[in-house]
């Protein structure tokens, strides 16, 4: 962090202390770090310097300065803070991975056959609020010129074909780590021109929905440097299987422990919209006592380790 602090006068001072004050709790850094002792003499202005490496995913909170001067005769030593609110937000850590969309399945009684991910942009079927990132080919002109508001088209395909990946909220074992790999999930969606849903799965939920923008992604991850595990007390009052998981082509479920409660409803759900895909993030060898008798063939399960994350849905793709 850097910031330049000027005076208004120059009356002989021997040094200033420059010193970062945050809200409690919200920085993790030692006092002495966000501290400098500057010999000021009479300069009018000085740098006020300081570095926050390998800060946790969160949002901090800063309220100001805190400065303290004394004169070259020690006759005067005042404190000054000086307000100045700043907010800093890391958002979670991204990995490269090679991201490649499941072929989406089409249920019928004479058994299942795959249908193509691409949108079909001839058949329109409502408008949608403008967001930014949408082609100017989509916006629908008739009603803007009645409404003087943009409106996006919406298509057929764009309802029912987009996967939705959820992360479990209930499990504070490797938390980090499922956060850090489904924001990597949307970043690697977006760089292939994917669509996805997010929903947050916990006490408190959070759903984000057709994330398929810079924009967008941007905003998801700002709200993902939020998130915090909370177990749920009641799981089917909690999460029901509502709309956001009925609409879906597929789902992507990220969990640390496979619950008999998850199980259930990924079983229910794949049966009536799409597959379910279960990343794992466990060692195969732990992953087989976890899930022993909790799944059928509806869900296919991917154990994973963080450093397997990049080849991910290669695992996925195969037979």
């Amino acid at each position: 962090m850097e910031t330049t602090i000027k005076r208004m006068f120059r009356f002989p001072l021997l040094y200033v202390i420059a010193e970062e004050k945050a809200a409690e709790g919200t920085l993790p850094i030692k006092e002495e770090d966000t501290r400098q002792v500057t010999m000021l003499g009479t300069k009018k202005s000085f740098v006020f310097v300081y570095e926050a490496t390998e800060l946790r995913r969160g949002y901090y909170e800063q309220t100001g300065i805190e400065l303290t001067v004394t004169d070259f005769f020690g006759w005067m030593k005042r404190k000054v803070f000086v307000s100045s609110p700043l907010t800093i937000v890391v958002t979670p850590k991204i990995t490269e991975i090679k991201y490649t969309s499941p072929p989406l399945q089409n249920k019928s009684s004479t058994g299942s056959s795959n249908l193509s991910s691409k949108r079909d942009h001839t058949v329109v079927s409502g408008v949608r609020d403008y967001q930014p990132g949408d082609r100017m080919s989509w916006i629908h002109w008739k009603t803007f010129a009645k409404t003087q508001t943009l409106q996006t088209k919406t298509f057929e395909s764009q309802q029912s074909k987009e996967w939705c990946l959820i992360l479990d909220g209930t499990q504070e074992e490797l938390f980090e780590e499922q956060v850090e790999f489904c924001a990597s999930i949307l970043a690697a969606a977006v760089k292939k021109r994917e669509t996805l849903s997010f929903l947050f799965a916990g006490a408190k939920q959070v759903f984000i929905q057709g994330i398929h923008t810079n924009d967008q992604l941007k905003q998801a991850l700002y709200k993902m440097a939020q998130l915090q595990p909370e177990p749920i007390e009641q799981f089917e009052k909690s999460l029901p299987e509502h709309r956001l998981l009925e609409n879906n082509s597929g789902i992507y479920f990220v969990t640390s422990n496979l619950s008999k409660e998850w199980a259930q409803v990924l079983q229910r759900t794949s049966k009536q919209s799409g597959p379910a895909v279960c990343f794992l993030l466990r060692p195969l060898e732990d992953s087989v006592e976890k899930i022993g008798g909790l799944i059928d063939q509806s869900i296919r399960i991917v154990p994973l380790t963080p450093s397997q994350f990049p080849n991910a849905f290669m695992e996925v793709m195969k037979p």
